[in-house]
């Protein structure tokens, strides 16, 4: 079936994946493997709360002592956050960028979006250094219905675009549960159809973790696909 996807394919090793990656890989899949670590599953183990699966990751990563160093964990009240507030004001400046956000429904603001990533590491809000990435470490964006359809990708697929462009992050992360790598194929390739925004280095700097079932698996995207 991989063979043929289109847009993503499978990551056999982590050697050249950031320390970022690796660790939230590593908290994914110890919560897959042991689904009691979630608050409030359901008793057919069909439908996961996302804020409690992405508060069991955040207490997975706080854990990990490798992230201490650099990070401070916090539980925060609005959203399901890290490393300080999550609320993230992104001006719009090329017309593809306008384009998506209206045909995607996002409400803008004196030219920006206000949006809120599911997960979110850094540590500095310095302009410069944000710029050259430093402290910007991850941003993710988090889906665990079965019932996660195209318009609902698109929007989190988007955000994660302007995450790494506006804001500067090293590392973006979509984490699906209950979808297979197949049907998140289709909607990417549904995604550059309807020609909206990504970003330059995407395949360089987004990962996927896809679980349909049983432990997830990391993607990167083709860079002989849409990518630059």
């Amino acid at each position: 079936m991989e063979k043929n996807l289109k847009y993503i394919e499978k990551i056999d090793t982590f050697e050249n994946e950031s320390i970022y990656i690796k660790k939230c890989f590593t908290a994914v899949r110890s919560i897959a493997a042991n689904p009691q670590l979630i608050m409030d599953i359901n008793s057919s183990n069909k439908t996961i709360l996302e804020r409690n699966y992405i508060l069991s990751m955040v207490y997975s990563m706080g854990k990990m002592d490798c992230l201490q160093e650099d990070i401070q964990f916090i539980f925060g009240s609005s959203s399901y956050f890290v490393g300080g507030e999550t609320n993230k004001y992104i001006s719009l400046k090329e017309n593809k960028v306008k384009k998506t956000c209206k045909e995607l429904h996002f409400n803008i603001n004196d030219g920006r979006i206000e949006v809120i990533p599911d997960l979110v590491l850094h540590n500095s809000h310095n302009p410069e250094a944000v710029k050259k990435g430093n402290g910007q470490y991850l941003a993710l964006e988090a889906k665990t219905a079965k019932r996660l359809g195209q318009y609902y990708f698109n929007r989190d697929f988007f955000k994660l675009n302007l995450y790494l462009a506006g804001l500067h992050f090293q590392n973006a992360v979509f984490l699906v549960i209950n979808k297979s790598a197949k049907t998140i194929d289709k909607y990417i390739a549904a995604y550059v159809k309807n020609n909206y925004y990504c970003y330059d280095h995407l395949d360089i700097k987004l990962r996927l973790f896809i679980q349909e079932s049983n432990l997830p698996e990391m993607y990167a995207l083709k860079r002989d696909s849409f990518i630059r």
